[in-house]
């Protein structure tokens, strides 16, 4: 400091002039801490000494404060003055009156003899911690001495420990004509020369605003950085992290823990919460942060540079830190701050074995899952577990945390899962929380320990409290809507027990109420009411989206309820999940695929699959998986891809998943492979198995597997038209008069035309293709529209066969691909058996000729050639108008026919017309 201030080095020049001239000099030399007061002192006892002055120097320290006489001993040597006056030290101003005095007075003669001798400068450093003794001697002889001697008197000092400082000092600093030198910080040209003899003149320049920016220009913190060899980036060295935490010691213990405590809270305005933390109060809280911006540490309440804050940290006791950053993390909660904060201050510090901690961490664990932030919430539960003392709580956390895995890593939260049977078995966990152990074992088709945790739940009776009841018809329902075969082995209430009815007023969670929506859906489809109501429980659900088994049972509900275009817009919102949500992604794929695959949009249905298959492992098989397998076997069937097919079929499963109602999807899938390939046998024996447990299980309905649809096809080729007809007969008997599951229905009808006398099978074929567009599924309308053709074409309508033939190839190349031939029917049309079936409905739907009666004549001509299977082009060329007027005339047909596209225009639309 004294290098670079010219007016430092002029006065420190006067004060040892002076006093070899023979004055008598009380000088003062003050700063804040780690400013240069010891360097100046320093370098002018060094121009003193060459200038013939005896020096006499001692620093004082805090530990001697109390110590009587301690100060005046350093200097005089004389330490007989406190022998036999004090047996103990003494306190500040313990000494007797006449005692002091006499002390004094034998200073002053030792420092006058002193004088007598030649210039003398005392010079005491950190003259705050001197005793009180001491200073009322040193003080009493520089009066008496004033003038009389050549006597030099210079004292450094920290204005910040006023507060501490004692009356004698204070006394002595405000004597009038006490010379006074201010050592403060250095400037951005005071940093550049330090910096030039190390980097040279013109990189000094350079780097000396970043030093200043960094230090505030303490000298101690530049000449540490410089030490380091600072120039850029974040200081890390270790110099300038033992210079900083030594600027906060020196600046006294209530601005050390001001500064910490700033260090742990990070950057903030409140000053009263770092009042709180310190227990020093706002306004000494306020003079310290003052003292640190004097200092260089801070600029206003913030850090010059995150590198200070971990300095201090990294410099503090471990269990001093852990013992702020709990209080820190208790003030944030009291206060209301945001719970992410609090969870951070405690994570940074360890677990909290407190009351108040775990529901904080839970608060955090509903913000994360919010956010689908699924690692975060795993962190904070983990958290939780090492904060928890109550022993069954401990395992509730496992139990989340097990869960939370399941949708990141399945391999993880079997193992979880698994380590959690024992404390079951031994009654430390919870009726309801046992059971949903049990019921994320069912999904990872580990049934021996799910059913065993069931057995012991149900025996030890303890489903007895609301939410253990609720729970216990989760599992019920849970059972006989995904894993039906386990019904009887469970001992469990079968669904003809349980009181079904979506639409009925009940309390319970969202995953009760749309698991029970999906068991009405699966078991009383008879009750058209009732699949309705069903229908409706997945959009009343507000929260349904936010967990994975709630979108499952709400996906399942919508497919098997026919209602498609609901269910992808619920597979879109499973997409929109982020990339750390693995499972829920994998799921939405899986029932994204389904419903492709059930729209006819075969392609789609088996990229998807395709996809998600190549990436799936061994100890990953679950019953969503199987049905991902399932989907894929029935799609590159449906598109001819037969190897493609064979080779999903030749892939190992786990055995487990002919318990689930996932294995019926798959017995129908490999069904149709081995009716495609010619394996008529097999495929029939697959049908019947797949039929046997479905009525066996109480969900035998089309909806989930048309098991006499592809039996009777089967039956037909192999020449039993009696027993296909029975099948047929069967399934139409268990439609009725409803128009429920219009996809089901409409291969039902598709097939029994096939039964009926040519003459008969147009009513019937366009019966189902009504009810196929209603569900838009193209693959199963261009099956109806092949079998059309060919009607058509045994009845001499050569035209409407066309027609037809073109419709069928139009909607082929749409769910196959350009290149791809028209579905060919299911068998060639025998003779007529007499089958007992719906009558046949008049050409054309109830109503239909109104509509007709809307059209213009314009309108008429263009609709009757589209029909009949022209493109826009040919029809414009027929009737001389431009392709334009084509497409307007079109779309006023479809909008007054109630319809969206030309595949959807009657067969018979020129007898309407």
């Amino acid at each position: 400091m004294f290098a670079e201030n010219s007016d430092i080095r002029t006065r420190l020049d006067e004060l040892v002039t002076d006093t070899v001239a023979g004055d008598s000099v009380i000088a003062v030399i003050s700063g804040f801490s780690a400013m240069g007061k010891t360097e100046t002192l320093r370098i002018l006892m060094d121009r003193a000494s060459a200038a013939g002055v005896t020096v006499l120097h001692v620093v004082s320290s805090r530990a001697e404060r109390c110590l009587p006489y301690t100060t005046l001993e350093k200097i005089l040597g004389l330490t007989e003055l406190s022998q036999g006056r004090h047996a103990e030290p003494m306190g500040p101003g313990c000494a007797h009156a006449g005692d002091l005095g006499a002390v004094a007075r034998d200073a002053c003669s030792a420092i006058a003899a002193a004088t007598a001798r030649g210039p003398v400068l005392i010079a005491v450093d950190d003259v705050q911690f001197a005793d009180e003794e001491s200073l009322h001697c040193l003080q009493y002889a520089a009066h008496a001495l004033r003038g009389g001697g050549p006597l030099a008197l210079v004292l450094t000092w920290d204005p910040a420990r006023g507060d501490e400082a004692p009356a004698a000092l204070r006394s002595f600093l405000q004597r009038p004509g006490v010379r006074r030198i201010r050592v403060d910080v250095l400037t951005v040209e005071g940093i550049a020369e330090r910096l030039a003899a190390r980097w040279g003149r013109r990189r000094a320049a350079e780097l000396a605003p970043r030093y200043y920016g960094l230090t505030g220009g303490n000298p101690l913190l530049v000449n540490a950085l410089l030490e380091d060899g600072w120039s850029d980036g974040p200081p890390t060295g270790h110099n300038f992290q033992e210079a900083v935490d030594l600027c906060a010691r020196r600046a006294g213990a209530v601005a050390l823990e001001v500064t910490r405590c700033l260090a742990v809270l990070g950057d903030t305005r409140d000053l009263s919460l770092v009042g709180r933390l310190s227990r020093v109060g706002v306004p000494r809280t306020r003079r310290a942060l003052e003292q640190m911006n004097a200092v260089g540490l801070l600029s206003g309440s913030r850090f010059r540079h995150p590198a200070v804050a971990s300095a201090l940290l990294a410099a503090m006791p471990a269990e001093a830190l852990s013992q702020v950053g709990y209080r820190a993390a208790q003030l944030l909660y009291e206060a209301g701050e945001p719970t992410g904060a609090v969870v951070e201050r405690l994570r940074s510090v360890g677990p909290l074995p407190q009351e108040w901690v775990l529901p904080v961490l839970d608060e955090a664990v509903r913000e994360a899952l919010a956010e689908h932030d699924i690692r975060r919430a795993i962190s904070c539960l983990q958290f939780a577990v090492a904060c928890c003392t109550d022993k069954n709580l401990y395992y509730v956390y496992q139990r989340r945390i097990a869960e939370l895995y399941s949708l990141i890593d399945l391999g993880a939260a079997d193992a979880r899962l698994l380590a959690l049977k024992t404390p079951i078995l031994a009654d430390e966990l919870g009726g309801a929380e046992s059971l949903r152990v049990a019921i994320a074992r069912l999904a990872s088709l580990h049934f021996d320990d799910a059913l065993e945790i069931i057995r012991h739940v149900a025996v030890s009776e303890r489903p007895t409290r609301e939410g253990e009841r609720a729970w216990w018809r989760l599992v019920c329902l849970t059972l006989a809507a995904n894993y039906p075969g386990l019904l009887d082995r469970a001992g469990v209430p079968r669904p003809a027990e349980l009181d079904l009815d979506p639409g009925a007023e009940r309390d319970g969670t969202p995953l009760l109420r749309t698991c029970e929506a999906l068991v009405t859906v699966l078991t009383r489809t008879d009750d058209a009411s009732a699949m309705r109501r069903a229908v409706r429980v997945p959009d009343e659900e507000a929260a349904a989206g936010e967990d994975v088994d709630v979108y499952v049972c709400a996906l399942l509900t919508l497919v098997y309820s026919d209602a498609l275009n609901d269910a992808a817009r619920w597979c879109d919102r499973g997409l929109g999940m982020p990339e750390d949500a693995p499972v829920w992604r994998v799921v939405a794929h899986c029932f994204r695929a389904l419903v492709a695959l059930r729209q006819g949009r075969l392609t789609e249905a088996v990229e998807r699959a395709d996809e998600l298959m190549a990436h799936v492992t061994h100890h990953e098989w679950n019953d969503s998986l199987g049905l991902l397998l399932a989907t894929l076997i029935e799609a590159h069937t449906a598109a001819g891809n037969h190897q493609a097919a064979a080779e999903c079929v030749s892939r190992p499963i786990n055995p487990a998943l002919f318990d689930t109602r996932a294995g019926l999807h798959y017995l129908y899938a490999r069904g149709r492979h081995h009716l495609a390939a010619g394996r008529l046998y097999g495929a029939l024996a697959d049908f019947m198995a797949c039929g046997e447990r479905m009525r066996q299980w109480d969900v035998d309905t089309p909806a989930l597997a048309p098991w006499r649809v592809g039996a009777a096809e089967t039956w037909l080729l192999l020449g039993r038209r009696d027993k296909a007809a029975a099948l047929i007969e069967e399934q139409l008997a268990w439609f009725g008069t409803s128009e429920l599951l219009p996809r089901a229905h409409g291969a039902t009808l598709r097939c029994a035309a096939a039964l009926r006398p040519p003459v008969e099978r147009p009513p019937l074929l366009e019966r189902a293709l009504g009810m196929l567009q209603r569900v838009d599924d193209r693959y199963e309308s261009s099956r109806v529209l092949a079998d059309l053709s060919q009607a058509y074409h045994l009845l001499g309508e050569e035209t409407k066969a066309r027609t037809a033939a073109r419709r069928a190839r139009r909607l082929t190349r749409g769910h196959q691909g350009k290149k791809a031939r028209p579905a060919a029917a299911a068998a060639a049309a025998p003779p007529p058996v007499p089958v007992r079936a719906p009558v046949p409905q008049e050409s054309g739907a109830p109503g239909q000729g109104d509509k007709f009666a809307k059209l213009s004549g314009s309108e008429r001509r263009v609709a009757l050639l589209a029909a009949a299977g022209y493109t826009n082009r040919e029809i414009s060329a027929r009737i001389y108008v431009t392709i334009s007027t084509v497409e307007q005339h079109l779309t006023r047909v479809y909008r007054k026919l109630g319809i969206k596209r030309r595949d959807e225009l009657p067969m018979d639309f020129g007898a309407g017309v």
